[in-house]
């Protein structure tokens, strides 16, 4: 029992120092940039069965995404339960995670894991004006998901 206690405390000392964050409901989407700044889904890739993605930035501003390299961004997915959008998985540690430029005129291609049964899904992903002062979600289009 002393044991479990101890685990539960290391635990809890470890996500508070290294600040992990969890899922808010009140994450902001980038009206005003709509279109502009954007998570594409290309289809599903037929040699690793990932799905495929595009995110881009085709305003005039710089913003970075946190990612764990150029083309491996931090994600969120989410399904659609009920007419409502639910994590289904929360990228919670961001242990190794950088902001990387998405300069004005500039996008980078990703995979993503497929979800693990048939659903409408999409992915979330961190952005940050040039300041870091402001962070927004952006949101891929819905895919629709069989399992084959």
């Amino acid at each position: 029992m002393k044991l479990l206690k101890a685990n539960a405390i290391i635990l809890v000392i470890l996500i508070s120092f290294f600040g992990c964050q969890s899922p808010t409901s009140n994450s902001t989407e980038i009206i005003e940039y709509q279109n502009s700044i954007f998570i594409r889904y290309l289809g599903q890739d037929e040699n690793t069965n990932l799905a495929k993605f595009e995110i881009g930035n085709m305003t005039s501003e710089f913003f970075t995404y946190a990612a764990y390299g150029q083309n491996n961004p931090s994600v969120n997915t989410q399904q659609l339960i009920d007419g409502e959008w639910e994590y289904m998985f929360y990228n919670w540690c961001l242990t190794g995670v950088e902001n990387f430029p998405l300069n004005p005129g500039s996008s980078y291609l990703f995979n993503e894991q497929n979800p693990y049964h048939p659903c409408t899904w999409r992915i979330e992903v961190y952005i940050n004006d040039e300041t870091l002062d402001s962070s927004y979600s952006i949101y891929s289009e819905s895919i629709e998901y069989v399992d084959d």
